[in-house]
């Protein structure tokens, strides 16, 4: 460090106040100068750690380990995390493709059912199926299978009996 620069002592002579004050803001800024100098001469001197190493170097292979284990854990995904991103990529890959979207003739999007209409066009559905078995069987077969007397198989025979040779 240098010698620090003071201001010179004020003359015997009398100024105005103006004039004092001018003299006094020019002494405090060439002391900031100088000051800010030192600092920064200082702080490039100080931020070496070629000569941290010198002085210090168990603290620098120490500090130099602990950053090259930090930097490591950040860098390097553990397994689980290999694993899940593995995991996601199948997920996508099986996943089937979104549905297209169907507009009407003028581009707007369709009205959505509510909740009420889902349900009764799946009951719709699901009884049409159910009716539709029911008729092609009693097409095929009146009484076939229900087990009602009287009922002829066209063997000449009742329903549920064995045929008479």
């Amino acid at each position: 460090m240098s010698p620090v620069a003071t201001a010179p002592p004020p003359k015997a002579t009398s100024k105005s106040e103006s004039a004092y004050l001018k003299e006094q803001a020019a002494n405090a800024k060439a002391a900031f100068k100088l000051t800010l100098g030192e600092f920064t001469k200082g702080l490039g001197t100080g931020v070496s750690p070629a000569k941290w190493t010198e002085e210090h170097p168990w603290m620098m292979v120490a500090s130099a380990a602990v950053v090259g284990f930090t930097t490591a854990c950040v860098a390097v995904p553990s397994k689980e995390q290999a694993a899940l991103k593995r995991l996601k990529k199948l997920e996508d890959a099986l996943r089937e493709p979104p549905p297209e979207r169907h507009y009407e003739s003028n581009g707007k999007k369709p009205e959505k059912k509510g909740l009420m209409g889902l349900l009764l066009a799946e009951v719709i559905r699901a009884s049409s199926g159910i009716v539709g078995q029911m008729l092609k069987a009693s097409v095929q077969s009146p009484t076939a299978g229900t087990g009602m007397a009287g009922a002829a198989d066209g063997n000449g025979t009742e329903a549920g009996q064995a045929p008479l040779m």
